[in-house]
């Protein structure tokens, strides 16, 4: 499943989003790592769930992201010129096998819940080194059930799209069947739905934004709803910790007269 991070304006196998930063030489103030997040993300359509996450610091030429059990689950080594430029901000995506292939329980004891350490080694400046720790959480989203699209949209004309509230725990057998996601520690909060409206079909249009919760619809403008397309919208839900769980719709536009 590719699809953006969400917390990098996202988001199928091993996406690695890395970003060469202006040398920060001669800067007088201290070297830091301004992010540090690891998350799960899930496809409630696909059936499948990925380790994602997001590294963002002063300029460095080499990282790491320790596991609970201390053991290095990411490695990352800038060389030749991007080594003497320095690395500010990387993203990675795991491969995404379905939970035929790979089940959903197997997946979470390989990247087990607790604490992740970033461990970055700058290109100069003090501190040398820095470490930073976030906390992966198993507490995962049910997908927002989509009530609206029913049948084909009407082109040139204003679209509400419409989702049930999320307030369950994500469940292999259906929406609406997990724990309550209220049991979840305080900082799983429910913070937000992302909408992504896509169609395929002639030229791609792509349009995303975020639904801050607990509202559960938003309009599309008639202007991006033209005739003869075909595509899906996709909802996430969204948790505080970074996790999320996602589900989509095939949905078209009518034909052009």
């Amino acid at each position: 499943m590719t699809r953006h991070i969400y917390r990098l304006p996202v988001y199928a196998v091993s996406l690695l989003a890395l970003v060469l930063g202006t040398a920060a030489w001669g800067d007088d103030e201290d070297n830091e790592i301004s992010e540090c997040d690891v998350f799960i993300e899930i496809n409630a359509t696909d059936e499948d769930a990925g380790w994602q996450g997001i590294l963002d610091a002063e300029p460095w030429r080499s990282a790491r992201v320790i596991g609970p059990d201390g053991m290095d689950f990411l490695k990352v080594d800038a060389q030749g010129e991007a080594r003497k430029q320095g690395i500010t901000e990387y993203a990675w995506e795991s491969a995404e096998p379905t939970f035929d292939e790979f089940p959903l329980e197997d997946f979470l004891a390989r990247f087990p819940e607790g604490e992740y350490i970033c461990d970055v080694k700058f290109i100069g400046g003090e501190p040398k080194r820095a470490t930073e720790e976030d906390e992966l959480t198993h507490c995962l989203p049910d997908g927002p059930v989509i009530t609206d699209p029913g049948g084909e949209l009407p082109a040139g004309t204003d679209w509400t799209v419409m989702w049930g509230a999320v307030t369950t725990q994500y469940d292999q057998d259906g929406p609406g069947l997990g724990a309550p996601l209220d049991e979840c520690d305080p900082e799983d909060e429910l913070v937000k739905y992302t909408v992504t409206v896509e169609f395929e079909n002639g030229d791609e249009k792509v349009m995303d934004f975020d639904v801050i919760a607990p509202a559960t619809m938003a309009t599309i403008s008639g202007d991006f709803l033209e005739c003869g397309l075909e595509g899906k919208v996709e909802i996430g839900a969204i948790l505080d910790s970074g996790n999320a769980t996602f589900r989509e719709v095939e949905i078209a536009t009518s034909d052009c007269p």
